[in-house]
């Protein structure tokens, strides 16, 4: 009997010191969220994640920072409660500990995503009180786990705060993380009587907006909405030479601005009527848009306007350019142009093949033997640029004797420039474009170097043979 009594008095001690461990705040464990129904129409998501730190008591308009802060989002969500497929979620932090607890999981969904629930959100508002950390970087976290699962929603964040994180931790690099997992959210966040920091601070982390006022507050809270309800559509014009949007069948790119990730790839399409097509693009993120011309141009930190039609004009004006040869005379049936700006190569072309460059000039190298180069090639925008390289001629080495030698060409300056090795014993038939050559050329049996012998030719127009005899 006294065995079983002892039992239970330790079951009880165990029991007491879980109950009085469970009284300290520790990070919550990760709640499952159920799936959301597959079918119906789109939906859209907001969660308000709302700032309840200590310094939200902080004057603005002759009322705190919180109390404007809640009438205003009771007057918004009143607003939303008719809008179609549209569900919004509460969360809140620094609202349960105070300050000097430096509670950095202090982060709670108050109301979450169901149905008809503006009367709940409105309620559980007016009884918040600001109190506590800025724990961000958690609840930016959490806020994931808010959203049920329906990768067809658009899932938009909604950060109302006046400070900055107060937890060691980083918000850049918390959403950089959801990022990378392919977490859908669209943060925007709204600075409340912030300064000029708050802009770079949360940059990164998605949309900034400031809020001086009371009114700035309402206009910004309002302005969200609305792009985050109507319809957003961008068109990209390409412009010509004389700037009229002409330009089209370019592959362009638009990158995250702020990782460097593409996001959308498109090749431009103009309509029957010359107009552009309408894209739609995600407005939540700032991006470079590179339109992938010869060279590509690029449009850093192209913002869109959310809820309105953007269109994002690009200067790329194009010429085309042709190099012009007879194949069929002794190169086969391709031979590569290669285009250079300075030390740059931009381009191998195919022969006889128009190919469009943006206005300016260019090196072109075509690979004949020897090479034929042109420098300072100008292209003008809207014109045909063509390069006409005569055929070559068939030239014919023998050598009787085994040996050592190759070919130069003996440019109209003087220079001579080394454009073919002769291997040993060999008999070639080489084609060579027009110009004037020689053959150096020492017999392997020779006993000294002065038994070089030297060979002028003339290659004088395509098609035509030179035959050349060494020893």
């Amino acid at each position: 009997m006294l065995r079983r009594i002892a039992i239970l008095l330790c079951l009880l001690l165990t029991l007491m010191s879980s109950n009085a461990i469970a009284q300290v705040r520790k990070k919550p464990a990760p709640k499952p969220v159920a799936a959301a129904a597959p079918t119906g129409p789109k939906k859209t998501r907001i969660l308000f994640l709302l700032d309840c730190s200590g310094s939200m008591l902080a004057n603005m308009d002759g009322d705190s920072r919180m109390n404007v802060a809640k009438r205003l989002l009771s007057e918004l969500i009143d607003s939303l409660s008719t809008k179609p497929n549209l569900e919004i979620a509460l969360r809140a932090y620094g609202h349960q500990s105070d300050r000097t607890e430096a509670d950095c999981y202090d982060s709670k969904l108050e109301v979450g995503f169901w149905p008809k629930n503006t009367t709940a959100i409105k309620n559980r508002l007016k009884t918040l009180q600001a109190k506590g950390n800025t724990p961000i970087s958690y609840s930016l976290e959490q806020s994931a786990r808010d959203f049920p699962k329906d990768p067809n929603a658009e899932n938009l964040v909604i950060l109302i705060t006046d400070g900055l994180e107060s937890c060691n931790r980083d918000p850049c690099a918390v959403a950089a993380a959801l990022r990378s997992k392919n977490i859908n959210l669209k943060p925007f966040i709204i600075g409340v009587g912030s300064d000029a920091d708050f802009k770079t601070a949360y940059s990164c982390v998605g949309q900034y907006f400031d809020a001086k006022s009371a009114q700035g507050f309402k206009s910004v809270l309002r302005k969200i909405v609305r792009q985050t309800l109507n319809k957003t559509t961008v068109t990209v014009s390409l412009l010509n030479h004389v700037n009229l949007p002409k330009e089209t069948n370019l592959n362009m790119s638009f990158y995250n601005a702020q990782n460097g990730e593409v996001i959308y790839d498109i090749v431009h399409y103009l309509d029957g009527r010359g107009l552009p097509d309408t894209l739609s693009i995600d407005p939540a993120i700032t991006y470079n848009l590179v339109i992938n011309s010869i060279p590509a141009v690029e449009k850093k930190n192209v913002v869109i306007n959310a809820g309105m039609h953007n269109n994002i004009s690009v200067k790329v004006p194009q010429g085309n350019l042709m190099v012009t040869h007879p194949l069929s005379s002794g190169y086969g049936k391709t031979l590569p142009v290669m285009i250079r700006q300075g030390k740059n190569l931009l381009n191998v072309q195919a022969i006889n093949t128009p190919q469009p460059y943006l206005m300016g000039t260019y090196d072109v190298e075509v690979l004949t033997l020897p090479r034929t180069v042109m420098k300072n090639v100008n292209i003008q925008g809207g014109k045909n640029t063509t390069i006409d390289i005569p055929g070559p001629g068939l030239v014919n080495i023998t050598d009787n004797v085994a040996g050592y030698g190759g070919i130069y060409e003996v440019r109209e300056d003087g220079q001579e420039v080394l454009i073919y090795n002769l291997s040993r014993g060999s008999r070639v038939s080489l084609s060579i474009q027009p110009g004037e050559y020689k053959v150096v050329y020492r017999s392997a049996k020779a006993i000294n170097s002065k038994f070089t012998a030297v060979k002028y030719f003339t290659v004088e127009a395509t098609g035509s043979v030179v035959d050349v005899t060494l020893f």
